[in-house]
């Protein structure tokens, strides 16, 4: 589950722009996610998770993760995704 910016808004400390990728959760079970963020991770309902993102302004996608690329990402610090190649080519943000 990835959850994607709407438009450019506050994320934590530093304003994100649209179509900024600001959390991932991956899939476990029909309905049920891990909800991973520091310093613990839990097993959690998709509908709480993404019901919350989306009160926060951001798009629910469900999307296969290049687990490569993330580890590479998080090995160089980066706490924010943009969205892969493919993808991108699918999706416009709305100024």
């Amino acid at each position: 589950m990835f959850y994607v910016t709407r438009k450019d808004q506050k994320h934590g400390d530093r304003i994100v722009s649209a179509g900024t990728c600001t959390h991932i959760a991956g899939i476990v079970d029909d309905g049920v996610i891990m909800n991973s963020q520091e310093p613990y991770a839990r097993v959690r309902r998709i509908n709480d998770v993404s019901d919350y993102f989306q009160r926060e302004g951001c798009e629910v996608l469900v999307r296969g993760l290049d687990r490569g690329a993330l580890a590479r990402l998080a090995g160089e610090g980066k706490t924010r995704y943009d969205l892969d190649q493919e993808f991108k080519n699918f999706f416009e943000v709305q100024p």
